[in-house]
């Protein structure tokens, strides 16, 4: 077999291949999703609360499959109308067969665009495993400044942002919401020291850097339920979600509304073990803190002893809860996520820098951990070692790989 009809094999494979990813994407029912996307137009271009999420990953799920076309050869005005044609297929099946999902015009321009990118960025991939000198330094200004606003925007994207509409609606666990009431009695709630009711709330928190909740409760049962209880939600005039803390077992499952979400991200819920262990029939405090750098948990009976208080660390690291294409939850998988997120963009920068030698590659590492550094600290975030020793590790393993390829020396 000569190397050109293995050459096409492969890439023929690589073709079905990412058509089963795409169909693994899309053609799978979300329930849990029916009811937000009850109220969505097929006309939409940017479509529900996460709209920008949703084109952004889009767009990411149809540029292998530009580029894999472009690589066989086809041209692009062939390469669109062939996305285009998948694209409104699968919208289609979403629409009249597959629950949860919404079939919209804007699904299928963001996939053609994404398609089309990826047949223009087929070229810039095959240069970008060999840059010149000239593309090097040019791409590693550009992802320097790309990964210093992401760090920024992260940093922005993590602060509250409740809503400014009167009134505030409480809906307490008491009053038997979602799929199991909780199992005893909610004798309080408040944020920032304000009652949360049943209804109305008569001021909103005067939340600014911080937001603090508390429930007080008496658990009257020890049997451990798989489906999750409400415990409390606050909504706006909208019934958009603010506040929400739920449980799982003896899980908390807490959501707070972020800036991010203002920008049609996605709006992370995060999940703490253990952090609504209740021993039953005892008088129970559940204290949540949002801060600026972390929010921390105290679970403890009200009578005491006092137990220890977990503190979960927002860092610039979580960039990618905004936009992750298969989870909204962040839990103890967190650290995975975050240094895959970092070993990207550092080792991207990396492969680029290394291209320029060994001097200017160490200093431009030194200078992307500082603008990393800078931008936690601008924004009063810790800097975790290591998320820190993960993007070192990134970049220095690329940027040697790059030296090796044809860097210049350290002479040079």
């Amino acid at each position: 077999m000569s190397d050109k009809i293995a050459g096409k094999i492969r890439w023929r494979i690589a073709t079905v291949g990412w058509l089963a990813v795409i169909g693994w994407c899309t053609l799978r029912p979300a329930p849990e999703q029916a009811a937000a996307i009850a109220s969505l137009k097929w006309y939409c271009v940017v479509c529900g609360d996460s709209g920008v999420a949703d084109v952004l990953l889009n767009i990411l799920l149809f540029l292998p499959l530009g580029a894999i076309l472009h690589a066989q050869g086809w041209p692009f005005r062939r390469t669109l109308l062939v996305v285009a044609a998948i694209s409104t297929s699968i919208e289609l099946i979403q629409g009249q067969f597959l629950v949860g999902r919404d079939a919209s015009i804007g699904d299928v321009l963001s996939n053609a665009t994404g398609g089309g990118l990826g047949w223009f960025g087929y070229l810039g991939g095959q240069a970008l495993r060999r840059p010149t000198v000239s593309m090097a330094r040019r791409g590693t200004v550009a992802t320097l400044g790309i990964m210093t606003m992401l760090w920024l925007a992260t940093g922005a994207g993590l602060q509250p942002s409740l809503t400014g509409r009167d009134p505030w609606i409480g809906q307490p666990a008491h009053i038997g919401r979602g799929p199991q009431p909780f199992p005893g009695t909610l004798h309080r709630a408040t944020i920032d020291g304000i009652e949360i009711p049943n209804d109305e709330m008569p001021s909103r928190a005067p939340w600014r850097d911080s937001i603090a909740i508390e429930l007080n409760a008496t658990r009257t049962s020890g049997e451990i339920f798989n489906r999750g209880i409400v415990l409390l939600r606050i909504v706006d005039t909208a019934q958009n979600v603010e506040v929400a803390m739920d449980q799982r077992g003896e899980d908390a499952w807490l959501r707070l509304r972020l800036r991010g979400a203002d920008w049609l991200l996605h709006n992370p819920r995060w999940l703490v073990k253990r952090g609504m262990r209740m021993t039953p029939n005892v008088p129970w405090r559940f204290r949540w803190t949002w801060l600026r750098d972390r929010f921390t948990i105290v679970n403890e009976p009200m009578a005491g002893p006092h137990n220890r208080v977990v503190a979960v660390p927002l860092s610039i690291g979580l960039g990618w809860v905004f936009i992750h294409p298969f989870t909204s939850l962040v839990d103890s998988t967190r650290l995975l996520w975050t240094v895959l997120w970092l070993a990207f963009w550092f080792g991207l920068l990396g492969w680029l820098a290394g291209r320029l030698g060994a001097q200017a590659s160490t200093f431009i590492g030194v200078t992307a951990i500082a603008i990393y550094a800078g931008v936690s600290l601008f924004w009063g975030m810790p800097v975790l070692a290591g998320e820190v020793a993960a993007a070192i590790i990134a970049y220095a393993g690329f940027g040697a790989m790059g030296i090796r390829s044809g860097g210049p020396s350290l002479s040079s």
